[in-house]
């Protein structure tokens, strides 16, 4: 599907309207097979009522409850199928209440905040939001397995070459349309907050527990003859009960020879297990959907080839169904089968593990921008550094209540220092400008009219913290943050910065000296990027700079003894302040 027909098919589409008409047939469905539920259990509870009755009553006929276990099989495989319904159907209603809740903003607490990835030494997660309460993370994030929510954060915290963001870009857009596959991801019958890729890895990557080739094939006899014995025993009666022995005896001493391996495939065949179960439905998932983009089509064979298809079928076998200890023996049983789809499959589970990753962060990308409809993909261009945004707005903001504005950096004008006064907006343009940078490099659309941008790393300084346990001053925790964010200056991609009350901390003439030094050095090594200031001592550096530099500010008006704010960034420099207004405002005395 080209962009153009993948564009037209999400015209016109209403993403609350969808959501909620699915989201009241989810949970029709949730009312009308939790009945049916109901009834089935009433059934089994007559059967065994009447299994009692006959016990208790007339046990000489036993024969009568032949017809009754007959009747039972196949009401407790109906029972099974209508809970595997009502299971993804519940969580398909989860999935569309929480899209909901994203689009009428009450998504803020809802969901994963990946608050475990924030880093004080990262050079813009903090000053930028992108994790925590209230993230960017938290208003993308769908992902419900760890590696899934992994790639995500890795894609926001970090830039990737210029054609991999391409190539999200291009998948994302393609898959914006395809609710119905978003859906079926996010309901997986199986929980997938149990998967252990950590776990999962470390058992593949282990030395092989069955020492060379001769044990291993020697084992699967024993499994496969042990296995058909037992099955002919039963069928036919006493002449295969000597067999059945003979091959128990062999076990036995097979295993008791190997009973450290064999304890060791007992304790991790279920957690190895069942995230190689979970892998194994996200394969077939996919597969399902003759939709898929290429792309993605590619990720889903990653997995299968990972897998070592179609062994992995072993997988669901003895991840799902033998956990219980009670199994205990049928996995020490299976030992030699597990053990060579381990050493088959082992290069290849960080593979599927990583495309599996990728296909729920992409999905979360897809969700973001198919509620986004209006939302554009950013140009991406390799010449820079370049940024260049038309109705620039903060993606975290409610649609209307931020005020978009225009920026250009690159080119002849690398660095714009805002002026103005409290609570005027600059600090909230800065986050603007920052937060659609990530979304753009992560391959997502952008809360802007249009916007072009070049491939860049980002760093940020507006949020300082002094530490008593530290020992650090306030002064040092910026000079600290500015340090780390001029290390990369002179990285592959340009520097795009954001330097928010340049110097605080300091007297009025160290400031302005050391602004002076900074903004040289950022200017001379290619950098682009904004500033802020109270200190209009520091816009005549600008002016000597030009047409490098420029001076932009925002502003207030009083009216009636109130001050009310545009936040809109107007050209040249601030020409008031409204600090002792504020200051009055709060019953100072000045």
């Amino acid at each position: 599907m080209s962009t153009a027909q993948v564009e037209r098919s999400t015209v016109g589409i209403d993403p609350a309207a969808e959501y909620g008409a699915r989201l009241a047939a989810r949970q029709a469905t949730v009312r009308r097979v939790a009945r049916w539920n109901r009834r089935i259990t009433l059934g089994r509870r007559l059967m065994l009522f009447a299994v009692i009755g006959y016990v208790v009553f007339d046990p000489t006929e036993a024969q009568a409850l032949i017809p009754l276990g007959i009747a039972l099989v196949p009401l407790l495989f109906l029972q099974n199928a209508v809970l595997k319904v009502w299971r993804r159907a519940s969580k398909a209603a989860a999935y569309y209440a929480h899209g909901l809740a994203r689009l009428e903003d009450r998504w803020i607490g809802r969901g994963v905040d990946g608050q475990h990835y924030l880093h004080a030494e990262h050079l813009y997660a903090e000053d930028l939001d992108i994790f925590g309460r209230g993230s960017l993370f938290q208003l993308l994030c769908t992902a419900q397995t760890p590696m899934g929510q992994d790639t995500l954060a890795r894609w926001l915290g970090a830039p990737a070459e210029l054609p991999e963001i391409q190539s999200r870009q291009r998948l994302v857009r393609e898959l914006a349309a395809n609710l119905d596959l978003r859906e079926r991801l996010a309901s997986l019958d199986t929980d997938l907050a149990r998967v252990d890729p950590a776990s999962l890895i470390a058992w593949a990557e282990a030395p092989p527990l069955l020492p060379n080739m001769i044990s291993r094939i020697f084992g699967i006899v024993l499994v496969w003859g042990w296995t058909i014995s037992l099955v002919m025993s039963l069928a036919r009666g006493g002449e295969w009960w000597g067999v059945f022995i003979t091959f128990s005896l062999f076990e036995a001493i097979f295993y008791l020879a190997r009973r450290s391996p064999a304890r060791a495939i007992a304790q991790h065949v279920g957690e190895a297990g069942f995230t190689l179960g979970v892998l194994y439905r996200l394969r077939a998932a996919l597969r399902q959907h003759r939709d898929l983009p290429q792309g993605f089509f590619q990720k889903a064979t990653a997995i299968e080839q990972g897998l070592s298809m179609p062994l992995g079928w072993m997988a669901e076998v003895y991840g799902l169904f033998l956990q219980n200890s009670f199994f205990h023996a049928l996995k020490v049983q299976g030992m030699p089968l597990w053990e060579v789809w381990r050493l088959r499959s082992r290069h290849g589970v960080g593979q599927a593990l990583a495309a599996a990753g990728e296909i729920e962060a992409l999905a979360a990308l897809s969700a973001y921008a198919y509620e986004h409809p209006c939302d554009p993909y950013p140009t991406l261009v390799a010449a820079g550094p370049m940024f260049a945004g038309v109705g620039l707005a903060h993606p975290l903001m409610p649609k209307g209540v931020c005020v978009p504005n225009d920026l250009t950096l690159g080119g002849d004008r690398q660095l714009v220092l805002i002026s103005g006064s409290n609570m005027s907006g600059k600090s909230t343009f800065m986050r603007t400008v920052g937060t659609n940078t990530v979304l753009a490099l992560a391959g997502a659309p952008v809360r802007a009219q249009s916007l072009t941008l070049s491939p860049v790393e980002l760093g940020t300084a507006m949020r300082f913290r002094d530490s008593v346990h530290e020992g650090a001053s306030y002064f040092y925790a910026v000079l600290k943050r500015l340090r780390a964010v001029l290390d990369v200056v002179d990285a592959k991609r340009p520097l795009l910065f954001l330097f928010d009350e340049i110097l605080q901390g300091t007297n009025s003439q160290d400031r302005l000296v050391g602004a002076e030094a900074l903004m040289h050095k950022l200017v001379d090594a290619g950098a682009i990027g904004l500033m802020t200031t109270h200190d209009l001592a520091l816009t005549q550096i600008v002016d000597d700079l030009a047409p490098r530099a420029a001076n932009m500010h925002c502003e207030d008006q009083v009216q009636n003894g109130q001050m009310n704010f545009d936040y809109k960034l107007r050209p040249g420099v601030v020409t008031k302040s409204n600090a002792l207004t504020l200051m009055r405002a709060m019953g100072l005395d000045v």
